[in-house]
């Protein structure tokens, strides 16, 4: 189910609190995605459905305006459905450290195994009033949800404060017995130094099929051959972007 917001108004809330009054007890909906302007107020008219719901699989949060405040609102939500699978939190202005710890913090609680987490930011350009930004702290709570849970198999990290110290923190992640991951997409501010690191992780790790890297601005050629020529090495299976 895809809900995309625009400007709302007290009607629009109105028709939403009964939408999500009719929602409760449906275990048909597998997958939400909320998309655009939708901020705390309109999820509180979802919170009721969400808030007892145990079927949904997969959740995305596109680009809204949802704060610490909102993702609180979903606590019961996300501690409640183990068979959520899928987390994916992209493009939104207002989420920092802090709404990354709760989600995490509640899906821990609820004990569901997520398979694919997606964390991701609009642009790495400067910092903009009102906007909040991930910082490494931020990224340091998801990688240590990713050790804690050996479900994960694709991870997407988009994030300025994706540095070469959390990129060392992921590689010794890719280095344990437990680790499942498949897919790794990253972006962030790291560079050659990181990414070795990442690379000589790859050359033991035996879960890692796809890796593909984006905007960084002090990754140079050298960091990218020594991801290459640790595929190679590995089985000549992995792929790079």
């Amino acid at each position: 189910m895809w809900l995309r917001f625009a400007d709302g108004d007290e009607s629009v809330h109105s028709t939403l609190r009964l939408f999500g009054a009719e929602l409760i007890g449906c275990a048909a909906v597998q997958s939400l995605i909320l998309e655009n302007k939708i901020g705390n107020s309109e999820l509180m008219c979802l919170k009721d459905w969400l808030s007892t719901n145990t079927s949904l699989r997969g959740i995305k949060f596109l680009r809204t305006g949802l704060d610490t405040a909102g993702f609180t609102q979903l606590h019961d939500f996300f501690a409640g459905n183990s068979a959520l699978k899928v987390l994916d939190v992209f493009g939104n202005d207002q989420v920092g450290d802090e709404a990354i710890r709760e989600i995490l913090q509640a899906i821990l609680e609820g004990g569901s195994m997520l398979e694919t987490v997606n964390v991701g930011e609009n642009n790495f350009g400067e910092d903009v009033e009102g906007v909040a930004r991930v910082t490494e702290s931020g990224v340091e709570a998801i990688l240590s949800y990713v050790r804690r849970t050996p479900s994960v198999a694709h991870l997407k990290i988009r994030l300025r404060a994706m540095t070469n110290t959390r990129l060392i923190e992921l590689a010794n992640i890719l280095q344990s017995p437990n680790c499942n991951i498949s897919r790794l997409e990253l972006c962030g501010s790291f560079g050659d130094e990181g990414v070795e690191f990442l690379a000589d992780a790859l050359k033991t790790n035996r879960t890692v099929k796809t890796i593909s890297v984006g905007h960084s601005e002090d990754l140079s050629d050298r960091g990218g051959r020594g991801i290459i020529q640790a595929c190679k090495d590995r089985d000549g299976s992995g792929s790079w972007t």
